[in-house]
């Protein structure tokens, strides 16, 4: 059991992809946030909710998308980030990182 929960660790850390962790080097960076935004799924999409916690220990979530997609503001956060995805459906609960 432990063996197939490692794996689909790995398969999650590989399926969630980091694609909008941003930051803005312009004086005006107070209309761009920072956004850690991506897509929970192993295979299929996952509808459920995705908490980030920070280096600091603040935490933030939000559900995803039906599509399995989510954007998070981390404007006020530290990197690096964990997330947890905690399915709807009753399955268990996965987790990923972000370095940035």
């Amino acid at each position: 059991m432990k063996k197939i929960l490692v794996s689909m660790l790995f398969a999650l850390s590989a399926l969630i992809f980091i694609s909008g962790c941003s930051s803005s080097s312009s004086s005006d960076s107070a209309s761009e946030p920072d956004t850690l935004s991506g897509t929970a799924a192993t295979g299929a999409p996952i509808e459920g909710i995705v908490t980030v916690k920070d280096a600091e220990g603040n935490e933030i979530d939000i559900a995803t998308e039906t599509d399995g997609s989510f954007t998070l503001d981390v404007t006020d956060m530290t990197p690096p980030y964990l997330l947890k995805i905690m399915p709807s459906d009753g399955t268990d609960t996965l987790y990923s990182f972000a370095t940035e």
